[in-house]
């Protein structure tokens, strides 16, 4: 991974090239916040990095919307995160993701709450065509806002 210009010392996976690249499972535990992972997790972790690449086959665009990615690959995987406020914009989840502080953790809790709110073509909908979604990124935020905090 470490070819990649975006390599960051937390990742552990990335299908940057169209393939589920991964750390083994010795490497993954000396990254950074990953020191406890444990074999179930690194199953989920699998199944994460195949939601990237089932989403890539759909529309590989992901420009500005790599946080509903990481909430979709997130839930469908089954991966937790720690229950976090939400308190960012539009523009800050568009286009400043990784800085943010708690990135998975916020895609997580969206993704949960879209899923469990929209229906399925209305999620659809929003990974065959990637561009729709940050016009309604504020109206999530805001509905995610209202109704679980």
């Amino acid at each position: 991974m470490e070819k990649f210009t975006e390599y960051f010392g937390w990742m552990i996976g990335d299908t940057y090239d169209g393939n589920i690249n991964l750390l083994s499972l010795e490497r993954c535990r000396e990254a950074d916040g990953h020191g406890d992972i444990d074999p179930l997790e690194y199953e989920k972790l699998i199944l994460h990095e195949f939601v990237h690449i089932c989403q890539q086959q759909i529309n590989p665009d992901a420009r500005g919307v790599i946080w509903f990615w990481e909430a979709l690959a997130m839930n469908l995987s089954g991966q937790t995160a720690e229950d976090i406020e939400i308190s960012v914009t539009a523009s800050e989840l568009s286009d400043n993701y990784t800085a943010l502080n708690g990135c998975y953790a916020i895609s997580c809790k969206l993704g949960k709450y879209m899923l469990s709110h929209y229906s399925h073509d209305r999620i659809m909908e929003f990974v065959r065509f990637p561009e729709r979604l940050p016009a309604e990124t504020e109206k999530i935020l805001s509905e995610i806002m209202r109704n679980t905090q």
